[in-house]
Order: C-alpha cells, then structure tokens, then sequence
C-alpha cells in the first residue's frame, strides 16, 4: 500500500485500521501459495484477524516473527509533507473465520480535526477449515518452466497436502502412561496430537512427560468421582471429590476435564447445551485455544 499526502498541508498518519465487515465459516477448497522472493525496505506489518479490533504489529520479513512488543502506530511517527508518499506491506492473518474487512487510514492535519479514509477495496481472508485444504499447490518461480507444484505443511495439528489432510504422528508417550480406550475413536484419533500438546502445555522433554502423567492420572481420578455421583452415595461422592482435588493441582484438574469433554463430544458427535457452552468460554480464554478450537468446531458441526 503506498499512502500519498494530496493536500496542502503537513498529514500524520495516526493508524492504519482494519475494519471487520462480517464473519462466517472458515472456507474450503485448495491452498494455492505463491512465495514471494527478495527483500525489501518497507515495513512488513500484520494484522490479526481474530481480535475483534485488529492491532497493526510489526513482523520480521523472513522469520514473520513480532517486532517490538506495542502496536505500530503506537510507536512510529509517520509525518507526510504535501506530495509526499510512504510505503508498507500489510498482511492478515486469521485461524478461526472466514473474514470479509477493509482498510481504515486515520489522519491529523497540522491544526485540524483527524479524519477516517476508507479505501473502497475489501478483502476476504479465511482460517483453516477443521478437515483441512487439499490438496496444497506451491508456486515455484526458480523451476524451468516455473509451475505449481504439491506441497505438504504441518500444522500443530495435522498435516495439510495429501489428499486428505493427515493427523501428525502421535508423539511417543511416557513409560508407564496408557492412553484410556477412547483415544482410538477414529473422531477423536485426528485431534489426539492437538490434545496431548494442550495436556503438556506445549512443553517438551521430561517436563511433557510429567505435565501428561498428571492429567491422565486426573482424569482417572475424576471418572471415579462421575461414578460416585452416578451410584448416588452423597457421602461416597463428598469423599472422591476431596480425594481428587488432593491428588493434582486445580490447572492439571481443569485440564483432564476440558480433555474429557472434548473426547466425549467428539465420540457422540455433540454436547449438552449448558457444558458446551461452557466450553466454549474455557475454549476461547485460554491461550491453547488455536490448539482445542478445531476439535470444538467439529463437534458443533456434527451437532
């Protein structure tokens, strides 16, 4: 995008808004990528399509990973003389909709009021659907004669390309730790390496191992609780409960729950009413919601 002062007077670019039209489901289909080669001087600048008020961040033009810890804008003065033109690259990322938005360039004028320009395009950028795209088709320019080519990316959850989108290989488990019966579902097979990196924290080596150890053992401990309840013994439940908040920390107990009713929901394809719903609010507050808000969104579609 290349903003152009045409007035007659000195402008200050304030803010660069994305304004969110309207949102639906992620689209479906093929991923066509084409990369893009060389480098440049223009800030490269992101918006996250996910927040309700987009911030523009800056990002590195190779790794894409975050400059500087506040918004653009909130640190970068961009001051244009009358004629004078500034250049940005800005790229929009989203994982869980499919999103239609335009831009929104607010301006101060030197002893004027700030104004809002909208420029007429509107884009239209979408996450992943939970099944994936296939297949992927990467643009290779270096190639005689250049052409689109398959391409397989891994996700944190599955692997995108073949002609269904796979489920990573599930990572090799503790000694001594089984996986309860219910991980073979082939509903909740798919998501299985999305839920042992929700039950690990995303951690890695022993302190994985240790992380999945403890919830699975909850999650025993908590079944045995849902028994109780269920033979009606108001003594025997008072007991398993006591006993259960005293074998893990409240975060582990938290986790084999929110494990166990996402397992439940995508083996009977749905959820009652009042758990999903709470659900879905532990779902979107908790910072491994990219990790579990795939296998949410398949039990509400099969609902």
């Amino acid at each position: 995008m290349t903003v152009t002062n045409r007035s007659d007077t000195h402008l200050t670019l304030r803010a660069i808004r994305a304004l969110i039209l309207d949102r639906s489901e992620p689209l479906s289909g093929t991923l066509v990528n084409k990369q893009t080669a060389g480098s440049t001087s223009v800030p490269e600048l992101l918006f996250d399509l996910d927040q309700d008020e987009p911030d523009l961040v800056q990002v590195d033009e190779f790794t894409r990973q975050r400059i500087g810890a506040r918004p653009y804008f909130d640190r970068t003065h961009v001051r244009l003389a009358p004629d004078e033109s500034e250049k940005f690259i800005i790229t929009a990322e989203i994982h869980r909709s499919c999103c239609t938005w335009q831009l929104g360039l607010i301006f101060h004028p030197d002893g004027g009021q700030e104004f809002l320009v909208q420029p007429p395009d509107r884009f239209r950028t979408t996450g992943l659907p939970v099944q994936g795209l296939a297949p992927v088709l990467t643009w290779q320019w270096h190639l005689k004669p250049p052409r689109f080519v398959p391409r397989e990316w891994q996700l944190d959850w599955c692997r995108l390309g073949a002609a269904e989108p796979q489920p990573l290989p599930q990572p090799p488990l503790p000694e001594g730790v089984n996986l309860p019966s219910w991980a073979a579902h082939p509903k909740v097979a798919p998501f299985l390496p999305a839920l042992i990196h929700f039950l690990t924290a995303g951690a890695l080596g022993p302190e994985a191992d240790r992380r999945l150890a403890a919830a699975l053992e909850a999650r025993k401990a908590i079944q045995a609780a849902a028994r109780a309840t269920a033979d009606g013994s108001m003594d025997g439940v008072r007991a398993m409960r006591a006993a259960v908040k005293g074998q893990a920390h409240p975060a582990v107990l938290e986790q084999a729950t929110v494990l166990m009713v996402l397992c439940h929901g995508l083996s009977e394809g749905r959820l009652p009413a009042q758990v999903h719903d709470g659900l879905r609010t532990y779902v979107e507050r908790t910072p491994a919601a990219n990790v579990l808000r795939p296998a949410l969104a398949s039990i509400e579609r099969d609902a």
